[in-house]
């Protein structure tokens, strides 16, 4: 079979960056050549593109629920709370850099993902998630289990 390299690099190209919502329509002429196009084809069957998974390292740590990625990203762990740590407006709670220092171990040098819920932000621009690292481990869900924080459920944020 003959593949134009040059096209097939152009038809990925535009997989990947194709709104999710575009639908892809795949198709085979009478020679047997497959042929993708946007718009629907006679005998063309939608294309399933799963836009995979985006991994991201964690720059800061700022206590036991709050972190910055590295693209600037600030992310507030979803559906808990941890004591805090001492900043310029609040004093330190017992246990607070216990998680701290437990969130810097568990994500050091790791990617992380994250999954979203109803409410994407809190009130001070934060974003909203769950962290998993990339072997799969829920860290809100760990910290509850290791006792160093505890569930804190606000609806509409519900799936987990």
């Amino acid at each position: 079979m003959n593949i134009d390299r040059k096209k097939l690099f152009l038809w990925l190209v535009m997989l990947l960056v194709m709104p999710a919502a575009a639908e892809i329509y795949r198709w085979q002429d009478a020679a047997g050549k497959t042929h993708y196009s946007d718009r629907p084809h006679a005998g063309a069957r939608p294309v399933q593109v799963d836009p995979g998974t985006t991994y991201y390292r964690v720059n800061t740590v700022y206590d036991g629920d709050t972190i910055r990625l590295q693209n600037g990203l600030k992310i507030r762990l979803l559906g808990i709370n941890t004591p805090e740590v001492e900043g310029r407006n609040k004093t330190a709670e017992t246990g607070g850099e216990q998680a701290k220092q437990w969130l810097q171990r568990v994500l050091s040098g790791r990617k992380i993902r994250l999954e979203y819920d109803d409410d994407k932000k809190d009130k001070y621009g934060r974003s909203l998630a769950h962290v998993f690292t990339d072997a799969g481990q829920h860290v809100n869900l760990q910290l509850v289990r290791e006792g160093l924080a505890i569930a804190n459920i606000h609806p509409p944020n519900l799936r987990r």
